[in-house]
């Protein structure tokens, strides 16, 4: 339940808090990604299944827990959504797709500045979380998480053009085997 305007009513730390969480365009089973991130976690209960949760917290620090399981819905399950969802951009064949959405996801591990993003995911979610009671995973990674947001965008581009650079060499070299050496950095450092 969403309270709005002058009908909110200041939430106490301790109070039970129930939130909705969906998605609509990622094929992500959102209750049961939940319910397996909270493992363990006291205080949170999940209902529902498919794109929508309905999630229950007793008190401040089962909200936190809440918060950190979103965190890792949000940078791997749902950065994985919309990295198919971006390269969707470019002119890539169903193989090509795969491979690049398999090779932006390790690019998206091995950024080194994965621990501030989540660092920064966790304190938005906390923040965002005190107040609402509504999230949209989409409209949280791409309006919230710009950054993070952002960084996906880079990782499907160098994929994509990693994808499309082996197919124009391959194509030019007739049947010669090409290897194409990329340098594993930061995606967000490359030059523009």
């Amino acid at each position: 339940m969403v309270q709005c305007g002058a009908n909110r009513r200041p939430r106490r730390e301790g109070s039970m808090r129930e939130y909705s969480i969906e998605t609509i365009d990622y094929r992500i089973d959102i209750a049961d990604r939940i319910r397996r991130a909270l493992r363990g976690a006291e205080g949170v209960g999940v209902k529902g299944e498919g794109q929508k949760a309905a999630v229950i917290t007793r008190d401040g620090e089962a909200r936190e827990q809440l918060c950190m399981a979103l965190c890792r819905v949000l940078l791997n399950d749902a950065a994985a959504e919309e990295i198919k969802r971006e390269l969707k951009a470019y002119p890539l064949e169903a193989a090509e797709a795969e491979r690049a959405a398999v090779r932006a996801g390790e690019l998206m591990r091995r950024v080194p500045r994965r621990a501030s993003l989540f660092a920064n995911a966790l304190s938005r979610l906390t923040e965002y979380t005190k107040a609402e009671s509504a999230l949209n995973i989409e409209g949280f990674l791409r309006f919230r998480l710009a950054d993070a947001a952002n960084l996906i965008r880079l990782c499907a581009l160098r994929a994509a053009m990693e994808e499309l650079i082996r197919r124009e060499l391959s194509a030019g070299t007739d049947g010669e085997t090409i290897i194409i050496i990329t340098r594993d950095t930061d995606p967000s450092t490359e030059p523009d």
